[in-house]
């Protein structure tokens, strides 16, 4: 009895222990995340190896360094909206929570590349690319893109513009080393800002902004005047026509991946998202042509600008797809929302109207990356005509990709993970062979592409003949 009575209080206070796999992204995307950080890696010591000149192995850290940072954008969004739901529900141990999964984080994008590189290390290994310069880049890089997810949305963009300006004085292990550090600092001090008290929902971390795909539950315990439940009013249509009232209303349900600038911000918003994308390209054409820049015709020359001109695109093919497979798994509620509010289209034309609803958002945010890139990368890389070519029917065919990638979420299907693979293969592979070769594609590079779409095509055909079977 006595023995009862002393372990009594102990069970009492025991921890419950808590599970991680909430702020993880699904299982075929931390898959898919893992091969693509791989391929990075990998991609990014290629020239090292192909060139063999000192210059080309200078840029394999900075190479790594944004790999590295990509893996927070594409891996650790879901971490934040969980961390800042936790936050406006009052649960306990986010504390706790958050410094384990930044630990797992960092565990998969710096410790297991490190302990690959310590079985395997370059030969001839010099200063830029010995052991010591890639785990600090990889370590640079991890914290970097843990402090743009982790700060609120108007400081997002502070640390990669910091990092790009400033990279020739990190030249040193050392002070990649520090640097590190620092952001890893400023990336719990902005968490520890976040969890102190509640804030306006304009302040909550960019990576919640970016996964989360429903303004109604991000605005759930940050706006007193929504009580718990309560349908937020529709934004009042610009027009009053039917049709258009309730296309408006669907993209309100969908949430903001789905809405286009003008549902999102307003006309005015709108009218200034597209002056600010226009106007900073023109900047950049101005700039870039009257000043003395420095171009080159290799790809290893500024592997960043590569990386996130290939990004931005690649990545729209799977907006639409995640945020309708969220209606299916997290938020059934709000799916249910699509069958049943009122002024909505109806359920036989309710498909139709989610794909014409992520057409229109496809098409602006890809139209605004197709003229603002080319305008980025021109100061850095020597363009040719047969690039713009090339970046132009990307753009389109990422649109197509998306809506493709939405109708079978819209069934409940998903992509398969090798025809994701190839995609991001291919893709990039062309990318940066466009840019290091200024004329017109290989036949085997078009016959690549054909067979591709020939198995997207096929796919697709099968997919819509099973779902008429089972009807």
């Amino acid at each position: 009895m006595v023995e009862m009575a002393e372990r009594m209080p102990r069970s009492r206070t025991r921890k419950r222990p808590h599970t991680l796999r909430p702020l993880f992204p699904e299982t075929w995307v931390c898959v898919l995340g893992i091969v693509l950080y791989v391929f990075g890696l990998g991609l990014g010591s290629l020239p090292a190896f192909f060139d063999g000149d000192a210059e080309a192995r200078r840029f394999w850290p900075a190479t790594w360094t944004v790999v590295a940072a990509l893996w927070w954008g594409f891996m650790g969004t879901r971490m934040c909206v969980t961390l800042d739901r936790m936050l406006a529900l009052r649960l306990p141990r986010v504390g706790a929570t958050l410094r384990d999964v930044v630990s797992l984080h960092l565990l998969f994008s710096v410790g297991l590349p490190m302990l690959a590189m310590l079985l395997w290390q370059p030969e001839q290994a010099i200063a830029e690319t010995s052991l010591p310069s890639l785990a600090a880049a990889l370590w640079l890089g991890s914290t970097i893109g843990l402090l743009v997810i982790s700060l609120p949305l108007p400081l997002a963009f502070a640390p990669g513009v910091l990092l790009i300006l400033s990279w020739d004085g990190l030249d040193e292990p050392a002070i990649r080393l520090a640097a590190g550090c620092a952001a890893l600092l400023l990336a719990g001090l902005s968490w520890h800002w976040h969890i102190a008290r509640r804030r306006h929902v304009l302040l909550a971390s960019f990576g919640a902004w970016v996964e989360d795909s429903t303004p109604q539950l991000r605005i759930i315990g940050r706006l007193p005047a929504t009580p718990l439940g309560e349908r937020i009013p529709a934004a009042p249509a610009a027009s009053p026509a039917l049709a258009e009232g309730s296309q408006a209303m669907l993209a309100r349900i969908l949430g903001q991946d789905f809405q286009t600038l003008r549902q999102t911000y307003g006309p005015r918003g709108q009218m200034l998202t597209w002056s600010i994308f226009l106007g900073g390209s023109a900047t950049l054409l101005i700039y870039g042509h009257f000043a003395d820049v420095e171009r080159t015709r290799s790809v290893s020359g500024n592997p960043v600008m590569f990386i996130i001109s290939w990004f931005s695109l690649a990545m729209l093919v799977q907006k639409p797809l995640r945020s309708l497979m969220a209606l299916r798994t997290r938020l059934r509620g709000q799916r249910a929302e699509l069958f049943l509010a009122p002024g909505l289209p109806p359920q036989a034309a309710l498909e139709q109207a989610v794909l014409r609803q992520a057409f229109l958002s496809l098409r602006e945010k890809a139209l605004l990356i197709a003229i603002s890139m080319p305008a980025a990368m021109q100061l850095s890389f020597l363009l040719n005509p047969w690039w713009g070519l090339w970046m132009a029917g990307f753009a389109m065919l990422s649109v197509l990709l998306g809506l493709y990638s939405a109708w079978l979420a819209w069934h409940g299907r998903k992509p398969n993970l090798a025809w994701l693979i190839a995609f991001a293969i291919l893709s990039m592979g062309t990318h940066w062979w466009m840019l290091a070769h200024p004329h017109a594609p290989p036949a085997w590079l078009i016959l690549a592409w054909t067979a591709f779409l020939l198995w997207t095509l096929g796919q697709f055909a099968f997919a819509r003949r099973t779902l008429q079977a089972s009807r």
